[in-house]
């Protein structure tokens, strides 16, 4: 069940250090309706949607719970005017939505998450 999209300043997204390193390259992160696998490694490649948050702490905490990650997390601070809100499907029960476009970003911030030694 989705609900009303709330106006916020930014949404975030998270990546993976692999995944910002193409970022930083390409200035977008790229949505197509289909993902391609590796047959020989198992491995996925490409996106059919994007998870945008309302808070960059959830966002890293979703992220490395969603994927099993322990590594560095970078988080875009994507600002509003980017995100076509029709195109963005916002959770009735989390702080995050489903955004069904690619993102074209010439500027946005950047924060580096990493786990917390014990």
């Amino acid at each position: 069940m989705y609900m009303k999209i709330p106006k916020l300043k930014r949404y975030y997204a998270a990546l993976t250090p692999e995944q910002y390193q193409e970022f930083e390259t390409s200035r977008q992160i790229v949505v197509s309706p289909a993902v391609s696998i590796d047959l020989a490694t198992g491995q996925i490649s490409g996106r059919t949607s994007i998870t945008l948050h309302a808070q960059p702490d959830a966002c890293d905490t979703e992220f490395r719970t969603t994927f099993h990650y322990s590594g560095r997390v970078y988080v875009l601070r994507v600002p509003a005017e980017q995100v076509q809100r029709d195109q963005l499907q916002w959770a009735a029960d989390s702080d995050s939505g489903q955004y069904r476009q690619t993102l074209h970003l010439d500027h946005c911030g950047v924060m580096a998450f990493d786990l917390q030694k014990s």
